[in-house]
């Protein structure tokens, strides 16, 4: 891991867990009513989708990547469903095409190595373990994705976001205590826009997911309970939103 106390590493963990395992189209649920969105789509075929995505300099300082990033072609997208192989197939019908999952998390500066924690004594180990503590605590946010999906058209593409969105309001079971799920206002990124908050005891992951043409993306922040994670969320998902402006051409 990144050096963080056991504890935290598992509060993060588990609230990314909660929301990147919840990939299973439940279906019946009603997507959102669009916004109307004028002109062609965007042409994603063969685009690389790395640069569509926040990076380190999105983040605040003290973030670090959590392992390497992911070009994901469908099956990756779909292995952590419920039903994977009926998932793969969902995303073959809707014309996925490719996407990228970045993740990030924050490396508190007092940190203890594994070196380290056979140097130091017990007491000094608790003295950093308790400014980690405070770190933690003093941080926006702790743990962070972003997930983009390219699709062959926008209808292909909303009715992928209407499952992501059902995925989320029905998070799948991973043996403890179900999440607390709770949605909020969210903002006016393209047609489709989401914004779910997922609490568990201890730690809360808050979800921007939005469908614009035909390109979705879903940002994931997590922290301790009682963080408010809306305006970073949104100031991200904003961030992406703009990229995918910026860097996609349009279908003429």
């Amino acid at each position: 891991m990144l050096g963080f106390g056991r504890g935290h590493v598992a509060i993060a963990a588990a609230a990314l867990a909660v929301v990147l395992a919840a990939c299973a189209d439940h279906g019946g649920h009603p997507a959102a009513s669009p916004r109307v969105e004028q002109g062609p789509d965007f042409v994603v075929r063969n685009v690389k989708p790395n640069p569509l995505c926040f990076g380190l300099s999105a983040l605040p300082e003290k973030f670090v990547a959590d392992g390497a990033p992911v070009v994901a072609d469908n099956r990756y997208a779909a292995k952590l469903a419920p039903d994977p192989v009926q998932r793969e197939r969902d995303f073959r019908r809707w014309g996925r095409l490719t996407g990228y999952v970045a993740r990030f998390a924050f490396n508190p500066p007092s940190s203890i190595t594994k070196e380290e924690r056979q140097e130091l004594t017990d007491a000094e180990i608790r003295e950093r373990e308790a400014a980690v503590a405070r770190e933690i605590g003093a941080a926006p946010f702790i743990g962070a994705s972003c997930t983009v999906d390219l699709y062959r058209n926008a209808n292909g593409a909303s009715r992928a976001f209407a499952a992501l969105t059902d995925d989320l309001r029905n998070p799948l079971s991973l043996g403890g205590p179900e999440p607390d799920v709770k949605e909020s206002d969210a903002p006016e990124l393209g047609a489709e826009s989401a914004a779910i908050g997922q609490e568990s005891p201890g730690s809360k992951a808050y979800n921007v997911l939005f469908r614009t043409r035909n390109v979705v993306a879903k940002i994931t922040l997590v922290a301790p309970s009682g963080k408010d994670l809306a305006t970073a969320g949104e100031e991200l998902a904003t961030a992406v939103y703009d990229r995918f402006y910026s860097r996609l051409e349009r279908k003429s």
